[in-house]
């Protein structure tokens, strides 16, 4: 099943795309969702309020999960059980995330590194915080996206790691499209396609293998915003790519 709904978005490597102004995702009411390039089904928790083109997280538990999910023990590094993705393909080092929301909360700025564990406390994670077996060692890491009102940033988490690679502030409070590219250590924030923060803080292989959106796992905080729509892609999409993608959807929210 093909990405149909909107025509002038880049095609070439997108690996997940869900659009909640579609009916294709969600139909408007229950608990199930479709991914569209895949038509499987997933599960709107803990009823997220929908509407008519996105739902809104409230923050505390609303989530949407992707379609097949797992439960591992990960008591090698701290003796908790935790949700582990088995769906996604895997994004290694080169790939694209780009969503459309509209956070309601601040989080609480870090600085830019790539050792320690900042991002454990004071964010609010729209793409949260999975576990599988390639990130839990010193090597690799999943990137994590924190967002407020006041900024975004982008964690990486591994066992006893989540630096923060890339912060940037500003006044975030309306609704945008964000592109993330991930190149090796390079990591790219585009806002409404313009280029506003670089950083190559990136130490690790990161791995984009998400269980969930909106809600940190229930380990770490989820996010107060309204969603809109995510696409993620297995490559690191280019800038007229990337403003090709923030114009296909342009005059619907902005």
């Amino acid at each position: 099943m093909g990405v149909t709904y909107n025509n002038r978005i880049v095609t070439d490597g997108i690996v997940f795309c869900c659009d909640f102004a579609s009916k294709k995702t969600y139909s408007g009411s229950g608990t199930e969702w479709f991914e569209l390039t895949t038509g499987v089904s997933g599960v709107v928790g803990n009823e997220p309020t929908y509407n008519n083109d996105h739902l809104s997280f409230d923050g505390t538990d609303d989530y949407i999960l992707t379609q097949v999910k797992g439960v591992a023990d990960t008591g090698g590094y701290d003796g908790l059980t935790r949700d582990v993705a088995y769906y996604y393909p895997k994004m290694r080092s080169q790939f694209t995330v780009d969503f459309v929301c509209r956070p309601y909360d601040t989080i609480t700025i870090k600085s830019e590194g790539n050792s320690g564990y900042p991002g454990t406390t004071g964010q609010k994670y729209i793409f949260g915080t999975p576990f599988n077996a390639e990130n839990m060692n010193s090597s690799n890491a999943v990137p994590c996206i924190s967002i407020g009102t006041n900024a975004i940033q982008i964690f990486g988490h591994g066992p006893v790691y989540m630096p923060c690679y890339l912060s940037y502030q500003a006044s975030l409070s309306a609704i945008n499209y964000y592109s993330i590219r991930f190149s090796g250590s390079a990591i790219n924030l585009f806002i409404n396609s313009v280029n506003v923060r670089n950083t190559t803080q990136v130490n690790r292989t990161l791995t984009c293998n998400i269980s969930n959106i909106g809600h940190g796992n229930g380990y770490y905080d989820g996010v107060n915003a309204d969603f809109y729509l995510a696409r993620l892609y297995d490559r690191a999409l280019t800038n007229d790519e990337i403003r090709r993608n923030y114009l296909s959807t342009k005059e619907r929210y902005l």
